[in-house]
């Protein structure tokens, strides 16, 4: 089973800012699940046929990806490609759907039994998309995150 040694990032709702977790007097590494999971969702993948892309519009992805060890890997989200939509329930399943993919490598890499992602419309701010990750360890143990606020700020500022 592979391990996670990266650096960990913490997530703070409350301002809605990450930044890297220092542990007794040292960069902490214990939290790099964590850490993959916000990488993955809020790096951009490159958009796909479909997407919806103006003319000229960079497609975004990261150019590693061209490199891939397997044809087609990809690293980050395409949540980036419907920022600007309007929350509907049809854009809450997509949403889902396409955060799953992007945690997908963690189960692919055995770093987690499975990696989930939930969306919803949130009926109490106007436009607003709520976003829960849960993703269950090799251990059986559960990690839940609420990444809704972070996902806001970026929309929104």
């Amino acid at each position: 089973m592979a391990e996670l040694t990266d650096i960990a990032v913490s997530l703070d709702t409350a301002s809605k800012l990450m930044d890297v977790t220092v542990f007794a007097g040292d960069v902490d590494t214990q939290n790099a699940l964590v850490s993959s999971v916000l990488a993955s969702l809020f790096s951009d993948s490159r958009a796909e046929e479909g997407d919806g892309l103006a003319e000229g519009e960079d497609p975004r992805g990261w150019w590693g990806d061209t490199y891939a060890d397997t044809a087609g890997d990809r690293f980050g989200c395409r949540w980036w490609v419907r920022r600007r939509e309007v929350v509907t329930d049809e854009v809450a399943r997509w949403f889902a759907t396409t955060g799953t993919e992007a945690l997908k490598w963690l189960v692919d890499d055995k770093l987690a039994k499975s990696a989930t992602v939930e969306a919803f419309r949130d009926r109490s701010h106007r436009n607003a998309l709520a976003l829960r990750v849960t993703i269950v360890k090799p251990d059986g143990s559960t990690i839940g995150l609420d990444v809704s606020n972070l996902w806001e700020s970026l929309v929104n500022g």
